[in-house]
């Protein structure tokens, strides 16, 4: 278990960290804007055509700390923060994951799509922490409900610091995805109502904490980031995905949300690794939220990454639980069939991995050779 955490951590802190530093990352410059315009109470730091609204208090206070520590520059404070940040979060997921199913091919398939996830281009500050925290904080959920215990204290305190954490980076599509995770603890009979006030009274708390903005002028920033949100929907400047692009990268997604389907209707007869209520309202939110992205005015990959990152999630435990229904029936031995169920699953975790790397490889080719020159 300690070589699984300390490989968890070491993979995502050297790949991200090398990623970022060499080709970065959209609106790197405008975020690191944000900081200093926070620290130095610069009235940019309102401006909506900026980064203000999102709201990204999380990388906001997590900028200015590390620059108060090191003294680099804000620009270098963000690659710190979101190697960090990101590979704490891949990590956790990748152990999370490896504890429900006691599997090191869906531990390390996880582990390999999170850290090449190509989806990592495409996205800003806010998009890339939160993509990340809320895909925490789904297969967190999942461990819970799939584990006998109650919901306890402290783990009610985790799963609310998390979700305001997430809250107070994007509050738009944290919201959904909350929401839909507590029906889903409701629904696996985790919570009750008592604990449920306590929770949303927690969000409120961890959300305000996280978020400057709320320090000073909670309801008159409440009302900016209702009005950002709109503003990207109906007022932005239009831009239109492609169906070959949204396609490109929802393949993953596609696939592991057909194997959920398929596990639905079998149920009866393969039981699933992920409780069906759960795949149910996993789905329907998908459905909702893909319909929300496309008929906005302004479409980008980045809004689809949290529903991405938790599909490709379950897409590993999908396989590796339907893999052990492969008889091989024509080894006669126990031994054998073993060996080959693992020559199965050493591949199907080459394949999957292979899907980013060679995507990272023919992206960065041309500055892959430009390093090592």
């Amino acid at each position: 278990m300690v070589r699984i955490i300390v490989l968890s951590l070491l993979i995502p802190v050297t790949i991200l960290g090398f990623k970022l530093s060499k080709w970065g990352i959209i609106d790197s410059s405008m975020w690191s804007n944000q900081a200093e315009y926070v620290l130095t109470n610069n009235l940019n730091q309102f401006d909506f055509s900026q980064a203000y609204g999102h709201p990204g208090g999380t990388i906001v206070e997590g900028l200015i700390f590390i620059n108060r520590i090191t003294n680099i520059s804000f620009e270098d404070s963000l690659v710190i923060f979101l190697t960090l940040i990101g590979a704490l979060l891949i990590a956790g997921v990748s152990i999370l994951s490896y504890k429900i199913t006691n599997n090191k091919f869906v531990w390390f398939s996880v582990l390999g799509l999170l850290t090449l996830n190509k989806m990592n281009d495409f996205v800003t500050p806010p998009s890339f922490v939160v993509s990340l925290s809320l895909l925490f904080l789904c297969i967190f959920t999942l461990y819970i409900c799939l584990n006998k215990q109650v919901f306890s204290k402290k783990t009610i305190f985790f799963w609310v610091f998390i979700a305001g954490f997430s809250l107070a980076t994007r509050l738009d599509i944290s919201l959904i995805i909350i929401f839909s995770l507590l029906i889903i603890l409701k629904l696996n009979q985790k919570i009750n109502w008592p604990q449920l006030f306590y929770i949303l009274f927690g969000l409120v708390v961890v959300f305000s904490l996280l978020n400057p903005f709320m320090w000073f002028m909670p309801i008159q920033h409440i009302k900016d980031l209702v009005y950002k949100i709109t503003f990207h929907y109906s007022e932005y400047y239009p831009t239109y995905l492609r169906p070959s692009e949204i396609l490109d990268f929802s393949i993953l997604t596609f696939l592991s949300m057909f194997l959920s389907a398929f596990l639905i209707f079998k149920r009866e007869k393969i039981a699933s690794p992920i409780p069906i209520n759960f795949l149910v309202v996993m789905l329907l939110i998908t459905a909702f939220l893909y319909n929300v992205f496309l008929t906005a005015r302004y479409q980008a990959p980045r809004y689809f990454k949290p529903l991405i990152l938790i599909w490709e999630t379950f897409l590993p435990i999908f396989i590796f639980s339907l893999l052990p229904l492969i008889n091989f029936e024509f080894l006669k031995k126990e031994k054998s069939k073993k060996i080959a169920l693992n020559i199965v699953s050493v591949f199907v975790v080459i394949i999957l991995i292979s899907y980013y790397l060679i995507y990272m490889w023919s992206a960065y080719s041309n500055s892959f050779s430009y390093v090592l020159a």
